[in-house]
């Protein structure tokens, strides 16, 4: 059964909410054909150190069957 990359998306973020994590995404709201999702553990002492690592998953669909997802770290908000 093919999904779409929002579906998909909304399935990881509500994943990561799960298990705790602070989550910020973005979506192609006309043609829902992609998603920018970041992830991170929020604590006082990643805070404190500076730490703006987290999680990058992007989704696109380019087709009716096909969903590409691309999977990487990169700085929080960037």
């Amino acid at each position: 059964m093919p999904i779409s990359a929002p579906i998909l998306a909304q399935r990881i973020i509500n994943y990561l909410q799960e298990h705790k994590y602070e989550v910020a995404y973005s979506f192609d709201e006309n043609k829902k054909t992609w998603c920018m999702i970041q992830a991170r553990k929020a604590s006082k002492i990643r805070t404190a150190t500076g730490n703006r690592r987290a999680l990058n998953v992007a989704l696109r669909t380019k087709k009716a069957k096909e969903c590409t997802i691309s999977i990487g770290s990169g700085d929080w908000g960037k």
